[in-house]
């Protein structure tokens, strides 16, 4: 697996930090990976936040192949779709840090390729309507006498 982690802080020098972990599985046929990548996330967050016992939340982000069959499972097992032009699901965990027992939320996304890539299309395309519309409010808010005077040559 890819995996990226990024800390809201120096853990050795910050009492409190969030972690955001992303994954990134093999797309295949074969959906018994992706079935898995659940389970799997919350066991390396256990063995994240035992390792590194400043982390307060850990941000679980699984980027895998979800075909309909998946989809249905996992809201059969209560994972939450969210508003995606792909799939996109969400689960909130909990996992017990071994040496003091303390409950450590940890977010997890499951996010289909599809979702990534459409998604981030619109996004941008969103973002490229929003400066045009900011742009020509801003062409229209010019004083009067500039729109006015004749164009210089």
């Amino acid at each position: 697996p890819d995996i990226s982690m990024i800390f809201s802080a120096d853990p050795k020098t910050h009492e409190k930090v969030d972690v955001v972990v992303v994954e990134v599985k093999r797309r295949k046929s074969d959906d018994r990976e992706s079935i898995y990548a659940g389970a799997q996330l919350v066991k390396r967050a256990r063995k994240l936040v035992d390792h590194c016992p400043s982390i307060q939340r850990v941000w679980y982000f699984a980027i895998i192949e979800i075909d309909d069959s998946l989809a249905q499972l996992l809201r059969d097992m209560n994972w939450v779709p969210l508003f995606s032009r792909g799939r996109l699901f969400y689960q909130d965990f909990k996992v017990r840090r071994t040496r003091d027992n303390v409950e450590v939320p940890t977010p997890t996304c499951l996010i289909s390729f599809d979702a990534v890539i459409e998604d981030a299309a619109a996004r941008n395309h969103t973002f490229l309507e929003l400066l045009k519309h900011g742009f020509k409010q801003a062409s229209e808010k010019q004083p009067s006498d500039l729109r006015d005077a004749p164009a210089s040559t």
